[in-house]
C-alpha cells in the first residue's frame, strides 16, 4: 500500500528530525538576553495577595494534575474565572511554575503580570524547556505591551524529544476535549434512534484511532520520536472522524439506502475474508 510505505518514509524522517533535538520554527536564541540579570530583578515578586486560593480551595484539589486541568480548561469553551482559580490552586499546591507562567503570561483568571511570568520561567519548569528561550518569549510580550498573537505556551518551545513527546499528547489531549465538545453538539441534534448509531460510530471510530496510533507505534520500533508519532496519529484520525460528521451534518455525503448500504458493507466483508483465506498481503505491505 502506497499510503503505508509513505507513512513509514515520514516516521524515518521525522526520526532524524528529533534525534537532532531541533528547535521549533520561531525559536529566538537566549544569547540574546542576559538570563542571570533578567531573573535576579524579578527574584523577588510575589503574587498579588487577592490571587492566593484559600485553604478550602486548596484541599479540595489535592492529588491533582495541573497540566490535565490547565489543558481541559484551556480547551472548553467558557471556561470560567472559578476554573481557572482551580487551576492555579493545584498549580501552586504542586509547586508547578510551568502553569504559574502561563496563567500569569495570558492573564487566566488573574490579570496578566508578565515579570511574575518571567519569575516562574526562571525558576525552572518540568517540561524540559530551556528557561532562557521561555523568558526571552515573554520579553517580547512584554515589550509589546502584552499583546500576543496567541496564547502562550510552553509547548511552544520545546526543542528537545523528551519536550516534544509530552507536547504531542497534550495536543491530542487538548483536540480531543474540543472534537468531544462538537461531536457532543451534534449528538444534541439527533434523535434517540440516531443518536445510538451515532454513539456506535463513536466508538467504532474510537476503536480505528487506536488502532491507527498501535499500527503506527510497531512501524517506529524504538526511535525516540515514537510517543510523538503516535499522538499525531491518533489526533489526525480523530480529525478525520469530525470533518466526516461536519460533511454528514451539512449533506455533502452521497445518499445511499438501507439495501444499498448493506450490499456495500457485504462486498467489503467479502474483500476482507478474501485476504484472510489467501494468507497473503499486498506486494506494497511491508511485513
Amino acid at each position: 500500500m502506497k499510503r503505508t510505505l509513505l507513512l513509514l518514509a515520514g516516521l524515518a524522517i521525522g526520526a532524524k528530525l528529533y534525534a537532532a533535538d531541533a528547535l521549533p520554527p520561531g525559536a529566538v536564541l537566549p544569547e540574546r538576553i542576559d538570563l542571570q540579570k533578567e531573573c535576579q530583578s524579578v527574584k523577588g515578586l510575589q503574587p498579588p495577595k487577592e490571587d492566593m486560593p484559600s485553604k478550602a480551595l486548596l484541599d479540595s484539589v489535592v492529588g491533582c494534575n495541573a497540566e490535565t486541568i490547565y489543558y481541559d480548561a484551556k480547551s472548553r469553551t467558557g471556561a470560567t474565572k472559578a476554573d481557572w482559580e482551580k487551576v492555579r490552586a493545584c498549580a501552586i499546591l504542586t509547586n508547578n511554575n510551568t502553569y504559574l507562567m502561563m496563567l500569569y503570561a495570558n492573564g487566566y483568571g488573574v490579570k496578566q503580570n508578565l515579570d511574575l511570568a518571567i519569575k516562574y520561567a526562571c525558576v525552572g519548569n518540568n517540561m524540559f524547556v530551556d528557561p532562557a528561550y521561555l523568558v526571552t518569549a515573554l520579553e517580547d510580550v512584554r515589550s509589546a505591551s502584552g499583546s500576543m498573537s496567541k496564547p502562550f505556551d510552553v509547548c511552544d518551545y520545546a526543542g528537545i524529544t523528551p519536550a516534544v513527546n509530552r507536547c504531542s499528547g497534550i495536543r491530542e489531549m487538548e483536540r480531543h476535549s474540543q472534537r468531544e465538545q462538537r461531536l457532543t453538539e451534534f449528538g444534541r441534534q439527533l434523535t434517540p434512534a440516531q443518536k445510538a448509531s451515532f454513539e456506535q460510530l463513536s466508538h467504532a471510530a474510537g476503536g480505528f484511532s487506536s488502532g491507527h496510533g498501535d499500527e503506527i507505534d510497531e512501524y517506529s520500533g524504538a526511535g525516540s520520536g515514537r510517543v510523538a508519532f503516535v499522538a499525531d496519529a491518533r489526533m489526525e484520525e480523530g480529525e478525520h472522524f469530525l470533518d466526516d460528521i461536519g460533511q454528514a451534518e451539512n449533506n455533502q455525503f452521497p445518499a445511499y439506502t438501507q439495501e444499498q448500504f448493506a450490499e456495500l458493507d457485504r462486498e467489503l466483508n467479502e474483500v476482507y475474508k478474501n485476504i484472510v483465506r489467501s494468507g497473503t498481503k499486498d506486494a506494497n505491505y511491508p511485513g
